[in-house]
């Protein structure tokens, strides 16, 4: 009963993060108006039959720059997490699995980097490389690597030691086969765990960049920007930061707790795995 329910839980927030991606993929398609077109004689207008949530400093459509947000904003952090996981998975498993000077200088590099508060980092990194969304990736992409590289490292460590990896080795398997081959697979479902509930972050990374103009490039959308934009009318027409914000936390949120039924999920399949 108790795996059926974590199943559900996870079925749940899976249709809703696809149906969120699915949404920003069609966003241009069922926009009801242009998301940059601008008219001053509509400026912080109430939410109406053509403007649903309203019109922003410019008078711009808030559901259309809202939907046109989401693909830039979902997008970006999905190719980021997958590019960072990659990268930091690979390096992690190198790390641990052939140890050695490498591996300590490698760690001592990432501990350097950890040291420092991700979205301080991202904010010098952004800093020096200027605006764009680009540069807003590599900026957050220069410390999202290094969690993945560490938990990497630590699962390999305490699995290269098993008889099921000496075995493979006696058996005349390679590095390149033992290192793809099994123990990728018996970290895999730690790192996608990791990695989904990532997503989050990095969106929000990526929004608190765009707020203080590290991000996107105006007209373009994107919900961090839009909060930043719309602030100064948050007495007079709340609903152009409202509603933004309200897609943020919401896909966050979505995100996360797919994140946390995956992880639940794998914990019973691993467990019942083990008990065989």
């Amino acid at each position: 009963m108790k795996k059926t329910k974590k199943s559900v839980w996870l079925y749940i927030f899976l249709a809703l993060a696809l149906a969120l991606i699915l949404i920003s993929l069609i966003a241009k398609e069922i926009a009801p108006n242009d998301p940059n077109a601008t008219n001053v004689l509509r400026v912080g207008e109430a939410p109406s039959a053509k403007f649903p949530l309203g019109t922003d400093s410019l008078g711009r459509c808030v559901l259309s720059r809202v939907l046109a947000g989401a693909k830039t904003s979902i997008f970006s952090a999905l190719v980021l997490v997958l590019i960072t996981a990659v990268f930091g998975s690979v390096v992690g498993m190198l790390c641990g699995y052939y140890s050695g000077i490498a591996d300590g200088i490698v760690m001592r590099i990432i501990d350097g980097i950890m040291a420092f508060p991700q979205m301080i980092l991202a904010i010098a990194v952004a800093g020096v490389l200027g605006g764009g969304m680009l540069n807003a990736m590599i900026a957050l992409g220069f410390a999202s690597w290094t969690p993945y590289a560490r938990l990497a490292r630590s699962r390999v460590i305490s699995i290269k030691r098993e008889e099921f990896i000496s075995a493979a080795g006696l058996s005349g398997c390679s590095d390149f086969e033992i290192l793809t081959k099994y123990i990728t697979h018996n970290i895999f479902s730690s790192l996608l765990t990791f990695a989904t509930t990532q997503v989050g972050t990095v969106m929000l990374g990526f929004a608190g960049l765009s707020f203080l103009g590290l991000g996107v490039k105006l007209p373009q959308a994107e919900w961090g920007s839009m909060i930043s934009e719309a602030r100064g009318m948050l007495a007079t027409a709340p609903w152009a930061v409202l509603y933004p914000a309200l897609a943020l936390v919401f896909t966050v949120m979505i995100f996360n707790y797919l994140g946390d039924a995956l992880r639940d999920r794998l914990d019973v399949r691993l467990e019942s795995e083990a008990k065989r």
